[in-house]
């Protein structure tokens, strides 16, 4: 499965670390190897709004998802800053 979670920065949607959690269990449940573009990470401007890595996420999940597929990418083009 593709997520591309900022939506390129003109519509500055991110999902919560709820929703990211829901698609990772999805993934895993249906078996997908989630591949998550998280190059915008740095550009959330939204009052309130944080990015969550999907790779953190998975780790939170603890042990049951020790085995989960994530590719996770990033740009020094467009942040400074990625795990």
């Amino acid at each position: 499965m593709f997520r591309c979670f900022l939506h390129f920065p003109l519509s500055g949607q991110v999902l919560t670390y709820e929703n990211i959690q829901e698609v990772i269990k999805f993934c895993a449940r249906e078996k997908l190897v989630l591949f998550a573009d998280e190059v915008y990470q740095e550009n959330v401007y939204a009052d309130g709004a944080q990015f969550h890595s999907c790779k953190k996420v998975v780790r939170d999940l603890g042990e049951e998802y020790s085995e989960f597929q994530l590719i996770s990418v990033h740009s020094s083009a467009k942040g400074y800053t990625g795990e």
